[in-house]
């Protein structure tokens, strides 16, 4: 009794039946090939993580530069929207000067150089009564007689 081998090997591998050629061979990448990818990758990673953090830091400061910068520009606002008061009240200070009849021209002009130039107690003027504004320019006028400025 034999045992029977086929010992025929197929001479036309990487063939199919009409003939054709085709790849019969497979790539398993190597290890070192596998090891340079995942390097690549973790690099990637680790600079996309730099790129993020700067990016966040940089943000940070833009914040805070942009923080700080709103008081200023409260402040600006503030005294812009000051001087421009200011300045309606030292338009209609001679209008409110010339309603107290008692005021020499001497005097008037006086009081509106003194009042235009003292911001602070032009504001004052500005909030008081009539009444108030006459004893107040009263008083001035006294004052100065009495100090003779």
């Amino acid at each position: 009794m034999g045992v029977g081998f086929n010992t025929n090997v197929n001479q036309h591998e990487g063939e199919d039946e009409s003939g054709n050629d085709f790849d019969t061979s497979f790539s398993v990448p190597n290890t070192q090939q596998q090891r340079n990818a995942e390097s690549n990758t973790s690099n990637i990673s680790r600079k996309r993580t730099r790129v993020a953090d700067e990016m966040a830091k940089q943000f940070s400061i833009m914040a805070k530069a942009i923080a700080d910068v709103g008081p200023k520009i409260d402040g600006l606002v503030h005294a812009l929207s000051t001087d421009i008061n200011l300045t309606e009240m030292q338009q209609k200070l001679d209008s409110e000067l010339t309603k107290m009849e008692f005021l020499s021209p001497m005097d008037l002009f006086k009081v509106t150089n003194f009042l235009a130039k003292e911001h602070d107690l032009l504001r004052v003027f500005f909030n008081m009564s009539d009444e108030r504004k006459s004893a107040y320019v009263t008083t001035l006028l006294q004052t100065w007689m009495h100090n003779d400025i």
